[in-house]
């Protein structure tokens, strides 16, 4: 015989029927089944508007794209936006199918939550967190994001860049102020840069997607000070010299990929001022000359790969003045020519089996 306590110990189970029931109820539709008739939207041959879950697929792939909710015909509550890459998505939250927030997860997992604003819209003049956007479009990254307080903006930036990476700077009422940091796509540290007063100053280092330096140096109220250094992503030394506000000031040295000394300049306040070298590859010198304020003066020799002399010319103000000879590879004279202040006072010229040239 059926009692009414058998009716108690029903309750619980039926309750969660009764919630299964509903769950399993609940309209869940292809975004793309849906018809838009004014701001909302609807099913086909249904005249209410639209209240459910809504999803899209990759047509490629078959990967969910998309999923969200309409609640009478407009977007409500959290939608999920999926990338190609299955670690970046969008999370965007909306009250009666306007945005009310957006957060974006990027690939490493971080997340960065604000209001969306388009770039168009973007003047500086508002307070609070930002995503900003060039378009609605949530299948591609975000531009940037930033902290206004008083119009200005305040705390870290990230920004984006469209051939990959990303970069994060500090910002104090408006100006780039500390450690500022750029990454690879692959979330491998691209380069480090001090800031103070909206201007470089401090060390900066930057290095190779691989791990290796690329290069270090430091700047002081914007401009290039002290020793700056350059590898190459095999880890040999490329360039060094150094700089006095902004301008190189000592000697400048290049070198090949293997090691082999390329050139070795003379700075003076930013100008060639002194003796310059240069060297092939395989350690035969090339050229060698003096500059002058950063004008060519003096005698200056250039020499083939083989060792034997390409020619040979004086500098003065700039211009050729006195002999200026060049050989053949073979040790062969080619020509010999005179000047005086730019101007050519006598020439000879031969062939290069020696015979004179008419």
């Amino acid at each position: 015989m059926f009692r009414f306590t058998d009716m108690k110990n029903l309750h619980p189970l039926l309750s969660i029927l009764f919630l299964i029931s509903v769950g399993f109820g609940q309209n869940k539709v292809n975004i793309n089944n849906l018809v838009q008739y004014g701001d909302k939207m609807f099913k086909e041959n249904d005249d209410k508007p639209y209240t459910g879950m809504v999803f899209d697929l990759n047509k490629s792939t078959g990967e969910k794209i998309l999923q969200g909710r309409y609640k009478h015909g407009k977007k409500s509550g959290m939608w999920t936006h999926y990338t190609d890459d299955s670690n970046v998505k969008y999370r965007v939250k909306y009250g009666k199918g306007n945005i009310i927030s957006v957060q974006y997860i990027d690939n490493l997992g971080e997340k960065y939550e604000g209001e969306l604003l388009l770039s168009k819209n973007d003047k500086e003049k508002n307070n609070g967190d930002f995503i900003i956007k060039d378009s609605y479009d949530f299948t591609v990254k975000p531009k940037r994001f930033v902290s206004y307080k008083n119009g200005k903006i305040d705390g870290f930036s990230t920004n984006w860049f469209e051939k990959g990476g990303w970069g994060k700077t500090k910002h104090k009422e408006g100006k780039k102020e500390g450690l500022s940091k750029i990454w690879y796509e692959s979330g491998v540290l691209k380069q480090e840069l001090e800031f103070k007063n909206n201007k470089p100053d401090g060390l900066y280092t930057r290095w190779y997607e691989n791990g290796q330096k690329m290069a270090v140096g430091s700047y002081k109220d914007g401009k290039e000070n002290g020793l700056q250094a350059n590898w190459y992503e095999s880890g040999q030394k490329k360039f060094e010299y150094s700089s006095s506000s902004g301008k190189k000031d000592g000697l400048y040295y290049e070198w090949y990929e293997d090691g082999q000394k390329k050139w070795e300049i003379s700075y003076k306040d930013g100008k060639q001022d002194g003796l310059s070298t240069g060297w092939y590859e395989n350690g035969q010198k090339k050229w060698e000359g003096t500059y002058k304020d950063g004008k060519i003066d003096g005698l200056s020799t250039g020499w083939y790969e083989n060792g034997q002399k390409d020619f040979e010319q004086t500098y003065k103000d700039r211009m050729i003045d006195g002999t200026y000879t060049k050989w053949y590879e073979n040790g062969q004279k080619k020509w010999e020519y005179t000047y005086k202040g730019g101007m050519t006072l006598s020439s000879k010229n031969w062939n290069e089996d020696g015979s004179v040239k008419e």
